[in-house]
């Protein structure tokens, strides 16, 4: 049996990109966060159409209060 392998870090840090590569070297499954989160995201009234919308007009200041 293998030992997880976990990515930690903030947002947009390329923990999906780190995690897509060590994942195809190694021939093992990965699941992002990006996956698991819109979900719960969606619950709670999240759209990621408004967040882009947000991301266009604030930044990613904008975006990361959202």
């Amino acid at each position: 049996m293998r030992t997880p392998i976990i990515l930690i870090g903030p947002i947009c840090a390329g923990k999906t990109t780190v995690g897509e590569k060590v994942a195809k070297k190694l021939k093992i499954p990965q699941c992002s966060m990006d996956e698991v989160r819109f979900p719960y995201y969606h619950e709670i009234g999240f759209s990621k159409k408004t967040q882009q919308h947000i991301r266009e007009k604030q930044g990613f200041q904008g975006m990361y209060a959202y």
